[in-house]
């Protein structure tokens, strides 16, 4: 009897193992891949595109290495690339007005001038469920002693999970090392400051701003914020969905600052780091890492600090 009982009990386990397989693998991740870059799909539905190639917008501002479109939990695009009113504006992107060579200012990367981003290599690969973009490139200045020279080396991993309780995470793992002695970055050089991880998202006429505690109320100049920030409204119809930036330490640290454009503003949203006072490279490199919360509803204050506290925890795409 006792026999029975326990191959029973087995079978159970089984069947629940097989089920629990079967969950996971159904929703699958593809890559398809163009001229332009990659676009990553989950069960044939789009999740993102990553441009590869440097594009410009009426022959200026042009740039590579960026994400647009990015689409929420329906397929529906969020994110805005090349707008008039601000045609530098890439979707998700990573920018600094200040790029310095020894103190001297020899490019404005926030608006690609005087300065070019010239692709290397983008590599995709399965990691388990997920799917990883590695992608490397060059920042060159124009003219330095009247000729161009090679600053700095990005390499970007961003890594797409698949959706799991109505909301999906994607990563990106920046990393910046100087090809010159004395190489720095900075934001704008006023009292703004912005620079750094950026989204340019469709701007919902009811946009809020919400991290940890309490609502956060856009100004001019940057706000202090805790290290994570939700996005929330009708970005496409009538269902209220949300986005929401996880930012890890150590840099920028646990009281982040925001640059936050509301309703009737422009919609550029940015984690800025390091602010207007540039930073030297390291020569190891800086690492920058932030991940995106993708929502089909808005989360609470206590569920977003703990996905927050979980990605502190975790190992880097490296």
């Amino acid at each position: 009897m006792i026999k029975g009982i326990t191959v029973g009990i087995k079978r159970i386990l089984l069947l629940l193992v097989i089920v629990s397989c079967s969950n996971n693998v159904g929703q699958k991740l593809t890559i398809r891949e163009t001229p332009d870059g990659v676009e990553v799909l989950e069960d044939g539905m789009p999740i993102l595109f990553f441009n590869k190639q440097p594009a410009a917008i009426g022959g200026k501002y042009e740039r590579a290495g960026f994400v647009h479109p990015l689409y929420d939990m329906e397929g529906k695009i969020l994110t805005e690339n090349g707008p008039a009113d601000h045609p530098h504006h890439r979707g998700i992107f990573w920018a600094w007005h200040q790029v310095l060579l020894k103190g001297k200012q020899v490019g404005d990367g926030w608006v690609s001038d005087h300065i070019r981003f010239i692709p290397q290599q983008l590599k995709t690969r399965q990691s388990g469920n997920d799917v990883l973009l590695d992608w490397s490139m060059t920042w060159q200045a124009d003219s330095v002693e009247g000729k161009p020279i090679a600053l700095i080396a990005e390499q970007t991993i961003i890594r797409v999970q698949p959706a799991k309780d109505s909301l999906r995470l994607i990563d990106f793992d920046i990393y910046l090392r100087p090809l010159q002695d004395s190489v720095a970055i900075g934001g704008s050089d006023d009292i703004k400051g912005y620079g750094g991880f950026s989204m340019r998202w469709k701007l919902p006429a009811d946009l809020r701003f919400e991290t940890r505690d309490s609502a956060v109320q856009p100004q001019e100049p940057a706000v202090m914020g805790g290290p994570w920030m939700q996005f929330r409204g009708h970005f496409n119809g009538e269902k209220e969905t949300a986005v929401s930036l996880l930012c890890a330490a150590p840099y920028p640290g646990p009281m982040q600052s925001w640059i936050l454009r509301g309703p009737g503003a422009v919609s550029m949203q940015n984690a800025l780091y390091p602010g207007s006072a540039p930073v030297l490279l390291p020569k190891k490199g800086l690492h920058l890492r932030y991940r995106l919360v993708v929502q089909r509803q808005p989360l609470g204050a206590s569920a977003l600090e703990a996905l927050w506290q979980q990605y502190q925890q975790e190992k880097t795409s490296h």
